[in-house]
């Protein structure tokens, strides 16, 4: 049996002329720089994955010896085997057991399964789609390997077309995994558990084009539609939409001209140029998610005196490529996202993805969802990629939204409520019963079911919200056909599945608007000005255009049952984005009633090694009004980790950071996400999102930086975009630099291009004083909340009264960021340091435990060498690695 496996390993690999070819490799160059991967994209091999500071993973079908020559190539290897088969991809209750009919497998193959009960099973994703053959040959290889290692035979199942699941009892997962490994399958990318996920319009139609005040509390139904009005209703949008099912045959996507047919390209349907039943074989909504969705975003009658078209989406003019991903109950997702989901749509014309579902883990690493969505943002640079943010923010709270929200090149969105003032919501109103005078009446206030970011690097998530409460959208039930039956065709529904859909319309008309060249002056098609946006210049003209809000913020009360509410007015301030409603509720109006500078990654330089700073400059013509700055970029995936162990690498790390600065008429400097004047310390280097909101801006010319703020490890675009009273004809490229130490040191010096601030002077312009605490003698000086550094002074006297001048300082530190308390984020470093007039005498780095929801440690410090000092005081400073909040401080004599 051994030497049968050893041939069928050889007939595999004689086939290939290098050992690279077909397979992941690591390539670690010499040093970091933009131009390392242009050779290797020239000769065909595409890269997958970024892992600073030098490693790159790349895949190549015909590997070139000639790159291995390269003097900027320190090295070449094959990528050791990503295997995710940890707990966090089991289902709910923790087992790798699953139901056969949990699967997702097809329909007609479910008879081979029909005599177990469970089966534990893996999912093996390939580089690229799989023919019948190759399956038929691989069926064959494993069972002589199983046979071979004295294993029972696996049930292979074709089941996506770039993966195969694989089912089967008597054996552990992991060692079957091992079995493969060695292997040394082409193209193979990684092992994982089979993907199963969860689900997470005239109301939000007219609420999010309308022009009503934010703080309306209800959206009537005869509000205008602007956008509309103009003629922009999506006609020639494609969105792509994965969902339970979709009922083809409802009014608002019924075409009698053109018969229905599964999994055939019809771009002439009046509605639907393609069902794809790739995923499950299955082309039934059981349960009226997928339908509502699809409706949500692009429903209509086709006829327009239908009743039915109060209801319509919110872009009625957008045609669908409808991924079924629901079977027998269950929602199943491809384990190659970027394969058989993304591009499948988007080789059809797709230019928007629309998922209102979530996975069934929630781990704070790097996992293939996100990775695959980062992934297909990156080589599909037009489609704009759009997540729901989930429905956990009453149970969980902060850090709720989960994989694959968290990807960084996808917009993800939460929900806004709608008012129950006027009774119209009964039967929806429940979630709110925890308060007797519930102030979600607002229709800018956060629903409370929204999930919540951020994520664990510190981004922004959501980047938007719209609404997701009372929703009125297409049923998958009641009448079919040309005519709407108003008593039985619609339902409505809540959730940030409902906010998601009305985002993805709404996507649809800003991606209409500007391919008509409309964004030039707000309203009148403009040929050359037209161009279709790239998905970075959407998410920069969504935040740009986002709308600030004055309703509430539910606050998860941990405590105890009940919720608590905070205007977002004290909340935060309205210019600063924050992971409750990211940048603001999305408020297209923005784009007709101002004007619009957009420059997508085509009109701007790549940054670079070589290149990173740009200066432009444009004009704002008259003053007193809002002007809104954006940039978004979309950044390289990062590297997948090879087991589901958490690690810092493996928290959605940015590897490109940019930031963003404003110079204004009056010689003001402003930095993106920051609301008032700026330091170069306040800089973001987390989010690939930024604006700077600036009201009542000033008339004159203003100067604009992007800079790169470390390595630029490819090429890199961005995309900006200006919203206000400003004039297109002015945007201008200069090459005035960026001043060192920008926005000033206030108290401190430059040196550098680094603010040096005196003693116990810290942030932006050293213009934050550390807070202080002089001890009395007692026993223990104090308690205290931390924010900043704090400086506790002992006199002369107090250290003179500790027993042998030793003292102590304890800390207790907790994690907010602790989803899971077992597996949770690591709490960070902390240093000591014990400081006399004359500098800094003793520092002591302490690291408390990881993984723990808290944690305490004391450090003790002994004092004798300052008794007979001449100093009056001598100030013990903390600082801290985190900007986590501290539950501190007590500091005692030795017992």
């Amino acid at each position: 049996m051994q030497f049968l496996l050893l041939t069928l390993i050889l007939l595999l690999t004689v086939v290939f002329c290098h050992p690279y070819d077909q397979r992941s490799i690591v390539v670690v160059f010499s040093t970091a720089h933009s131009d390392n991967i242009a050779p290797f994209e020239e000769t065909g091999c595409r890269m997958l994955s970024i892992s600073p500071p030098r490693s790159y993973t790349f895949f190549c079908e015909a590997f070139n010896e000639s790159l291995t020559h390269l003097s900027t190539v320190e090295s070449i290897s094959l990528q050791p085997l990503p295997v995710l088969l940890d707990h966090a991809t089991t289902d709910v209750d923790g087992r790798a057991n699953r139901k056969v009919s949990s699967l997702g497998i097809h329909r007609d193959v479910v008879g081979q399964y029909a005599h177990l009960e469970t089966v534990d099973h893996i999912v093996l994703s390939f580089h690229r789609s799989l023919t019948d053959e190759e399956v038929a040959s691989f069926n064959t290889t494993l069972t002589a390997a199983l046979v071979a290692a004295d294993m029972p035979p696996a049930l292979v199942e074709r089941h996506f077309s770039s993966g195969i699941v694989l089912g089967f009892t008597g054996v552990d997962a992991a060692a079957v995994s091992s079995v493969i490994a060695e292997l040394d399958l082409p193209n193979l990318h990684f092992i994982s558990r089979s993907g199963q996920a969860m689900t997470d319009n005239a109301y939000a139609a007219s609420y999010i084009q309308g022009s009503s005040r934010s703080d309306r509390q209800t959206a009537p139904m005869h509000n205008p539609h602007p956008l509309w009005d103009l003629g922009v209703d999506g006609t020639g949008i494609v969105v792509g939409v994965g969902d339970t099912g979709m009922a083809h045959d409802h009014c608002m996507f019924y075409d009698d001209a053109v018969p229905f047919q599964n999994d055939t390209y019809q771009p002439n349907h009046r509605k639907i140029v393609y069902y794809d039943t790739s995923v499950t074989g299955d082309n039934v909504d059981g349960n009226g998610h997928g339908s509502h969705v699809v409706g949500s975003i692009l429903g209509s009658p086709s006829d327009s005196t239908d009743p039915g078209v109060i209801y319509q989406g919110m872009a009625p003019g957008a045609k669908a490529y409808f991924i079924d991903l629901g079977a027998d109950g269950h929602l199943i997702t491809p384990t190659n996202l970027f394969i058989d989901y993304y591009h499948r749509a988007y080789s059809r014309g797709a230019t928007v993805m629309s998922s209102s579902w979530g996975g069934l883990y929630d781990y704070p690493v790097y996992y293939s969802d996100a990775y695959y969505t980062d992934y297909a943002a990156y080589y599909m640079r037009n489609l704009t990629i759009l997540f729901s943010a989930g429905n956990a923010g009453e149970t969980i709270g902060p850090y709720s939204i989960v994989l694959p929200h968290l990807a960084k090149n996808s917009t993800t969105v939460g929900a806004v409520a709608k008012s129950c003032a006027d009774g119209a919501c009964d039967g929806f109103c429940s979630i709110f019963s925890r308060v007797p005078a519930s102030p979600l009446t607002a229709s800018s206030s956060l629903a409370p079911f929204s999930s919540v970011g951020g994520g664990l690097d510190g981004r922004i998530k959501p980047e938007i919200v719209s609404p997701g409460y009372y929703i009125i959208s297409a049923n998958n039930t009641g009448s079919t056909g040309l005519t709407c039956d108003m008593s039985d065709s619609f339902a409505a529904n809540m959730g940030t599945s409902m906010a998601t859909p009305v985002a993805a319309g709404g996507v649809a008309l800003l991606q209409d608007f500007i391919s008509r060249g409309m964004h030039y002056d707000g309203r009148t098609p403009n040929n050359t000005a037209a161009f279709f946006p790239s998905s970075a210049l959407v998410r920069a003209t969504l935040i740009a255009s986002a709308q600030s809000m004055d309703g509430v913020v539910p606050i998860l009360n941990r405590a105890g049952d009940d919720s608590y509410y905070v205007p977002f007015s004290q909340f935060a301030n309205p210019a600063v984005p924050n992971d409750y409603r990211g940048w603001g509720r999305m408020g297209l109006y923005n784009l007709i009633k101002s004007r619009l500078i957009l420059k997508d990654e085509k009109d701007l330089p790549s940054f670079t090694t070589d290149r990173t700073e740009q200066h432009f400059t444009f004009d704002v013509t008259a003053p007193g009004h809002t002007l809104d700055i954006a940039m978004s970029w979309i950044d390289p995936p990062q590297s997948m980790p090879r087991t589901l162990a958490f690690t810092e690498a493996t928290t959605f790390t940015v590897l490109h950071h940019f930031v963003m600065w404003i110079r204004t008429p009056s010689g003001k400097y402003f930095t993106g996400n920051i609301p008032i004047e700026a330091n170069y310390l306040w800089e973001d280097l987390d989010n690939v999102n930024h604006r700077i909101r600036l009201k009542n801006a000033e008339s004159g010319t203003y100067s604009l930086w992007i800079a790169a703020r470390g390595e630029v490890y490819a090429p890199q675009p961005v995309a900006i975009a200006v919203i206000g009273s400003v004039d297109p004809d002015t945007w201008a490229e200069g090459d005035e630099p960026l001043q060192p130490c920008v926005g000033g040191c206030g108290v401190g010096q430059c040196v550098n291009n680094t603010c040096s601030c005196p003693p116990h002077f810290y942030g932006p312009g050293c213009g934050k004083k550390a807070m202080e605490y002089t001890g009395t003698g007692d026993r223990t000086i104090g308690s205290f909340t931390y924010y900043a550094p704090l400086v506790i002074s002992f006199s002369e006297d107090v250290i003179k009264s500790l027993p042998n001048y030793k003292a102590i300082i304890t800390i207790t530190k907790t994690s907010v960021a602790c989803l899971d308390c077992s597996v949770g984020s690591k709490i960070e470093p902390f240093s000591v340091s014990l400081e006399s007039q004359d500098g800094v005498v003793v520092e002591k780095e302490h690291a408390l435990p990881a993984r723990r929801a808290s944690a305490s440690r004391d450090v003790w410090f002994d004092l004798s060498d300052f008794a007979e000092s001449p100093s009056s005081t001598f100030p013990v400073v903390m600082t801290l690695a985190s900007t986590d909040k501290i539950n501190i401080l007590t500091a005692s004599r030795k017992k």
